[in-house]
């Protein structure tokens, strides 16, 4: 029994590293995303390593975070909808204000 636990930790272990090189490559590559690898590390490393696992809950700055995940309710659909509409606007309202200063720029250059 002991060995499959170990073996499952040093698979864990594996998937990490792996997570990371390739977390690594999409740094520097503009095609391959580095986010869900670094983020696939992260899990194997937590699942992996025990100090790790004590380290990340006995963190005080992680801690509004952890009580957060464990208590499975990050945020209600109402301000999801909220904070969706908001940068829905806040997105439209840049690009709208961008084209309107590229639009006056090309309007001014034209009209001189």
């Amino acid at each position: 029994m002991r060995y499959i636990h170990y073996s499952k930790k040093i698979a864990f272990l594996i998937l990490g590293c792996v997570g990371f090189l390739l977390g690594l490559v999409g740094l520097m590559l503009p095609v391959v995303p580095q986010v869900p690898f670094f983020l696939l590390a992260f899990y194997g490393f937590v699942r992996g390593s025990d100090r790790l696992h004590r380290w990340l809950h006995q963190a005080p700055k992680l801690a509004w975070l952890r009580k957060i995940w464990e208590t499975h309710q990050p945020t209600t659909p109402e301000k999801a909808k909220r904070l969706q509409l908001i940068v829905t606007i806040g997105v439209l309202g840049y690009a709208a204000l961008g084209g309107l200063a590229y639009f006056l720029y090309r309007f001014w250059k034209n009209g001189q």
